[in-house]
């Protein structure tokens, strides 16, 4: 009969003849027969006991696929011993994650984020600063040029990527902050997630109207909503954050921006109410729940790590930032872009006076930032209305150079000026750069001239549909 040895690396192999040279015939004392076999009957009930109890949370395709990955035997670890895996950013005190909602199968345009938050935690007090990115803010990305930012996750699942990660590359570039996690729910998750934590309570602050809210078959239903503070189901939940046609001042993006900051704080005060924020049970049972309709780059270590934070979390601890395009302190300003799309771009251009206030959120005094939908200034603290009005440019590529156009907008812009949009000229034989102008009130053509070695030229009427209203100067770049 043949020999063969059993051990939990190696699996079960056959004994080689030095091995079994090395076995003696023993013979074991009754006593300790009859103590090793309850010691090994012990160990088989406490399996059976582990997997019993786990036995839901692992079913079909449980922790294994969907919202991260975390072995058997890593998970109960962690319950016995109480053991919280570090958040990437905790030892720099800094951890973000973008929060990304999607209308998901059945909707139009199923992948494109309908919401854009990043939180950012300081895990040393707790404190979270929740940043609301407007779903029309047009920025740059690295493989689709110039693009609404609620585009970026469609388009890198269309290109057989993962949209959720480039979007956050492209919002960690924008802003030049590490985006450690993201967070992925489409519309169906996020109403059964409010059901299953029992419903929430909000404090409604302005009664509404919204007699356009999506309905099935393309068609439109109403709703409404009182002021004051009232209980919401999943269902009232989700129409509460969609709703982006209601009168009394909640018409805009911005307003539902600030209903959806709103209901963050108001689900997380139920999850700590109910304990499930700190219950690791809990936690594993939204895991296994909702694991096909959210997705996230969070292992259930870190979920662990960030409930238990999370719970500590006072309601004067979240800061709450919306970036807008007011025409006093906001920091954008809307458009209608070449392609006859409505868009967001910054004030002067530049993306840094956005990008400063996220970087130094929990540095900056209070009187400066605590709240940006109320008083948004630069970083120096100017307000924005001080600054003189950018000139606006748009650039076309008139050669077959491939890149030039974004060469050139990059070297502009550094320049404080501000790109409206580049793309290729009608045609590709441009040996001069000629600068078309638009506005002839500028005082900047001396400078551009300069700056780009060009001629200038008053915009011809063959050229006029590729400038928008409010260009100064259209540029179509040469190859010399």
């Amino acid at each position: 009969m043949k020999a063969y040895r059993l051990n939990l690396i190696d699996g079960i192999r056959p004994l080689e003849q030095p091995e079994l040279d090395q076995i003696k015939p023993t013979m074991t004392p009754p006593g300790h027969r009859v103590g090793r076999f309850f010691f090994r009957l012990s160990i088989v009930l406490l399996v059976i006991v582990i997997i019993f109890y786990t036995n839901t949370i692992f079913a079909s395709e449980g922790l294994i696929g969907g919202i991260g990955h975390v072995s058997f035997w890593e998970g109960m670890a962690r319950l016995a011993l109480g053991k919280d895996k570090i958040l990437k950013g905790e030892l720099s005190d800094r951890t973000n994650i973008l929060m990304l909602g999607i209308g998901g199968a059945g909707h139009d345009g199923p992948y494109l984020t309908d919401t854009m938050i990043l939180l950012s935690l300081k895990p040393s007090t707790g404190d979270v600063a929740v940043f609301s990115i407007p779903r029309d803010l047009y920025v740059p990305t690295a493989d689709f040029g110039w693009q609404k930012i609620n585009a970026i996750n469609s388009l890198g699942i269309t290109a057989s990527q993962n949209g959720a990660a480039l979007a956050s590359k492209t919002v960690g570039d924008l802003f030049n902050i590490p985006v450690h996690y993201w967070v992925e729910v489409d519309f169906s998750a996020f109403k059964d997630f409010v059901d299953w934590v029992g419903g929430v309570d909000i404090n409604v602050d302005n009664s509404f109207v919204d007699n356009q809210y999506p309905a099935a078959n393309d068609q439109y239903q109403t709703v409404s909503f009182a002021a004051g503070q009232q209980f919401m189901s999943g269902t009232q939940a989700l129409k509460y954050v969609r709703s982006r046609h209601g009168n009394n001042n909640e018409g805009s993006d911005f307003a539902r921006m600030k209903r959806q900051q709103k209901l963050l704080v108001a689900i997380k005060q139920k999850m700590v109410k109910s304990g499930a924020i700190t219950s690791p049970v809990k936690l594993w049972q939204v895991y296994n729940i909702f694991n096909k309709k959210i997705t996230t780059n969070l292992d259930f270590s870190e979920m662990v790590r960030l409930g238990k934070i999370f719970s500590h979390l006072q309601d004067n601890q979240v800061h709450n930032y919306t970036f807008d395009a007011d025409p006093t302190n906001g920091l954008l300003y809307s458009e209608i872009a070449t392609d006859g799309a409505y868009v967001l771009r910054p004030k002067g251009g530049s993306f840094k006076p956005m990008a400063d206030i996220i970087q130094n959120a929990f540095t900056t005094s209070l009187t400066q930032a605590t709240d940006l939908t109320n008083n948004i200034t630069d970083a120096t603290s100017t307000p924005l209305t001080t600054q003189p009005t950018p000139t606006k440019i748009i650039i076309l590529n008139g050669t077959k150079i491939a890149g030039l156009a974004q060469k050139v907008q990059t070297q502009l812009t550094s320049a404080n000026y501000q790109v409206l949009n580049i793309g290729n000229a009608p045609t590709q034989d441009y040996t001069q750069t000629t600068i078309y102008t638009v506005n002839p009130t500028d005082p900047n053509l001396a400078d551009l001239k300069n700056t780009l070695n060009a001629n200038s030229l008053p915009l011809p009427d063959n050229l006029k549909n590729l400038a928008t209203a409010d260009t100064d100067y259209l540029i179509i770049l040469g190859s010399n």
